[in-house]
């Protein structure tokens, strides 16, 4: 992860997303999100994204836009659907 946000332009809007594996709520300073924080990147979704109550479902942005960030049941899966808007 560290090399892959080192090349990464730093004058660009960057959203870096997926599942994780990562419990951010369990592991609030885990190396994941210590390491994107390092890079000017900032954690947007407070809340758990599964049926578990965890937070594996990691949605970070290198700027100060704020996009809307939804998180809603998905009756197929145990992950819910994450879905991050911006306003251009």
């Amino acid at each position: 992860l560290h090399h892959l946000i080192r090349s990464l332009p730093r004058n660009h809007v960057t959203i870096v997303l997926g599942d994780f594996n990562v419990d951010l709520l369990d592991s609030p300073n885990h190396e994941i999100l210590t390491t994107m924080n390092q890079f000017g990147f900032d954690q947007l979704i407070p809340k758990p994204t599964t049926d578990y109550g965890s937070l594996l479902d990691h949605v970070c942005m290198n700027q100060d836009w704020r996009p809307q960030v939804t998180v809603t049941d998905c009756y197929f899966s145990n992950h819910d659907v994450v879905c991050v808007s911006l306003k251009f």
